[in-house]
C-alpha cells in the first residue's frame, strides 16, 4: 500500500478541494471518514490504484462513502450503547 500513496495523494487533494464545503459542513474528519472513502472509491489493479470515469462520478461516490461510513459507526455505537445498557 505504501508504495500507492504517491498515486492516491493528487486524487484525495483535488477531491478534498472539491468537496471541502461539504465535508466542513457535515463535520467530516479528514483521516477517519474522507481518506478511507477515497481509497475505498478508487478502482485498483495490479499497478495500483486509478480513478475510473468522470471526476464527477468519483465525488458522489466519495461523499456517498463519506455519509455512509457516518451512519454506519452511528448505527454501530447505538446498537453497542444499547447492549451496554441492558447487561447493566
Amino acid at each position: 500500500m505504501r508504495s500507492h500513496v504517491l498515486a492516491i495523494v493528487p486524487l484525495a487533494e483535488q477531491a478534498h478541494t472539491d468537496l471541502s464545503d461539504a465535508l466542513e459542513e457535515g463535520g467530516f474528519t479528514f483521516d477517519f471518514d474522507f481518506i478511507p472513502a477515497v481509497v475505498g472509491a478508487l478502482d485498483w489493479s495490479e499497478y495500483g490504484p486509478y480513478r475510473d470515469g468522470e471526476p464527477e462520478q468519483f465525488l458522489e461516490t466519495v461523499i456517498s462513502a463519506v455519509a455512509g461510513r457516518r451512519r454506519d459507526v452511528a448505527a454501530e455505537a447505538f446498537v453497542s450503547e444499547n447492549l451496554i445498557a441492558r447487561e447493566s
